[in-house]
Order: structure tokens, then C-alpha cells, then sequence
């Protein structure tokens, strides 16, 4: 994969790029299933996700870091190409029932609350 820049940050946002110009659809379910990896992280972004899975810490883009994003950015794109080949394999509905499962499993998830849409949405 081809990617310009020398950051992790430039990575991540040319694959938000493709993937919003895309309507998405390439990493639908890739948060899912980082958090499902990780086992936590439901609060963090797929970038995030993937950074802690990693064990990379990132605080900025420092020179003479080149080897550390060259990692992060080698790491993710492992893991989303990981993502799509089981995505493909299982279908995008086992990923989000998976998902599903694993939130319900979760001291803190309240279906209740959630499925209801009693919550607040900022709306």
C-alpha cells in the first residue's frame, strides 16, 4: 500500500479519506472489531484502537521518529487488512453480531438504556 507522508496521523487520515469518499463502507466494522480485539477501548476511534493494540505510543510527530510511525503505520494497515480478509470470510453482519455479543457481556452495558433510545444524543 502506498501511502504519502511519514505519519501515523497522515496514514490515518488518508484512510478516513478513501474511506468517507467511499461512503464508509470500507471500514464498516473495523471499530467493532478493534474493540472486540482489544477486549475494551468502545470509547476510542479505530486509530486509537489500533495504537494501543500495537503498544505504540505517538505523542506527536517528533524527526528522527520515522521508525515508530513507519511501525504505527505498518501495524494498522496489518490489522485492516487483517479486518477485511475476515470481514470477507464471515460477512459484515457476524462482525456486528460478534460485536453485539461482546457489548452484552459488559458489566457496563445496559440494553435498557441503549436499545431504547432514552439516552441523550447531544440532539
Amino acid at each position: 500500500m502506498y501511502c504519502p507522508g511519514k505519519t501515523y496521523g497522515e496514514f490515518v487520515a488518508m484512510i478516513y479519506g478513501f474511506s468517507f469518499a467511499r461512503n464508509h463502507a470500507p471500514l464498516l466494522g473495523f471499530r467493532e472489531w478493534l474493540v472486540m480485539r482489544f477486549d475494551g477501548g468502545n470509547n476510542m476511534t479505530w486509530d486509537g484502537l489500533a495504537l494501543f493494540i500495537m503498544n505504540i505510543r505517538l505523542d506527536s510527530y517528533v524527526e528522527g521518529d520515522d521508525q515508530n510511525h513507519l511501525k504505527a503505520v505498518r501495524g494498522a494497515a496489518n490489522l485492516i487488512s487483517e479486518f477485511v480478509h475476515e470481514r470477507e470470510e464471515c460477512g459484515l453482519r457476524r462482525v456486528m453480531v460478534n460485536y453485539q455479543n461482546w457489548l452484552m457481556a459488559q458489566s457496563w452495558y445496559d440494553p435498557e438504556i441503549y436499545d431504547s433510545g432514552s439516552y441523550s444524543r447531544g440532539e
